[in-house]
């Protein structure tokens, strides 16, 4: 520790006073790939974000985007199945359960909303599921493109576009059920 005195904020209620760290900044990378641009936001030491854009904005340079963008491309190139990345927790716990599951569905493999449901034992919760997939903040990272209809005839819908979706299964050559 450099012995620095962080600046916080500190802020009070009836009962109770709480102290929190001041906000970070949030920093952006952009990586250009074959689906699109590739935007990769960062606060602090954690990802918060990995989504596809229409456009490049600035780019910032921090050590979690600089590792971040590292393996998006190296998974772009082939070299890279899975990731490590520090990434930062949101969503509701339904949510982060469906997210952590989807971490589970490996690299060429898909699956059906309805078997996720299954798999987080809730499986009557196909539609929660599909709409927890759909709110993923971690585009490639946390595999949403894996998760297909059950019927198997498409890649079906996905929050940055079905050409994208497709382009993914493709690159991870995933086999129709």
């Amino acid at each position: 520790m450099s012995g620095k005195l962080l600046p916080y904020l500190t802020y009070r209620t009836r009962h109770s006073a709480i102290l929190m760290a001041p906000p970070t900044k949030k920093v952006r990378s952009y990586v250009a790939s074959p689906a699109g641009w590739i935007e990769i936001a960062s606060e602090g030491d954690a990802v918060t974000s990995i989504r596809f854009v229409n456009r490049p904005g600035k780019s910032h340079a921090s050590p979690s985007l600089r590792d971040a963008t590292k393996q998006v491309k190296d998974f772009l190139e082939g070299k890279r199945r899975t990731f490590t990345l520090d990434l930062a927790n949101g969503g509701s716990p339904f949510q982060q359960s469906v997210w952590k599951e989807l971490k589970n569905v490996h690299y060429g493999e898909r699956i059906s909303y309805s078997e996720l449901a299954r798999r987080i034992k809730r499986p009557t919760a196909t539609r929660a599921v599909a709409s927890a997939v759909a709110r993923n903040p971690f585009s490639i990272v946390v595999p949403c493109h894996r998760v297909v209809p059950s019927n198997g005839n498409d890649a079906g819908n996905y929050a940055w576009g079905k050409k994208r979706k497709e382009w993914l299964l493709s690159h991870e050559q995933c086999a129709l059920f």
